[in-house]
């Protein structure tokens, strides 16, 4: 009974960790940890140069409702879409720690860290 019970959690914790993201909360660079919305320039003072930078620019459109006038008759069946184009400079940083660590990739969305992600072992 016991080792049924304990096999099943085993398999549990092995599948979880299978099907779960790469995705990382933090990084560490020496004893400073890099987390979410840190800006640029912080992340290259506390890890340093990255091995590799990928840049490129994204046009992306977000739809607000907005009411004709502040009338408050009108309810939000009535609200009429607003479209706003906004231009996000996006950059990933590889930082490559060797053969013995796993690769982290920074993403930078206008300046700011917005996903930190593990890859496979360094080279």
């Amino acid at each position: 009974m016991q080792t049924n019970r304990f096999i099943r959690n085993i398999l549990i914790i092995l599948l979880t960790i299978m099907f779960s993201n790469a995705y990382a909360i933090s990084l560490r660079c020496g004893v400073r940890l890099i987390t979410e919305g840190d800006p640029k320039a912080k992340v290259l003072a506390e890890c340093g140069e990255p091995d590799h930078v990928d840049i490129w620019e994204e046009e992306r459109v977000y739809r607000y409702y907005y009411k004709p006038n502040d009338d408050y008759r009108y309810y939000d069946e009535y609200l009429e879409p607003h479209y706003v184009k906004d231009h996000v400079i996006i950059e990933e940083w590889t930082y490559n720690h060797g053969p013995h660590r796993f690769m982290d990739y920074v993403r930078f969305e206008n300046g700011r860290v917005r996903k930190i992600v593990s890859g496979d072992y360094g080279y």
